[in-house]
């Protein structure tokens, strides 16, 4: 497995925060559909997998962790 670099920390960082954009907006609907419910579900396990590695996290500002926190909690 090739190393996790910061460079890619940086680009996973805007990628994970598109997730948060969709995970909040889908969060406020309250009778999901079958495919928003998989969407959520998705974007909400592509951050919990980006959370796993401490590179990415300390990569994180305190406002983009405590969003993405907020939807894993």
């Amino acid at each position: 497995m090739a190393q996790y670099t910061q460079e890619q920390a940086t680009k996973d960082v805007k990628s994970a925060m598109n997730s948060v954009l969709i995970c909040e907006d889908l969060g406020l609907v309250a009778d999901k559909t079958e495919e928003q419910e998989f969407v959520y579900d998705q974007n909400k396990v592509h951050l919990e997998i980006k959370m796993s590695l401490p590179l990415f996290v300390s990569t994180l500002n305190e406002e983009q962790a405590t969003r993405i926190n907020n939807i894993l909690n």
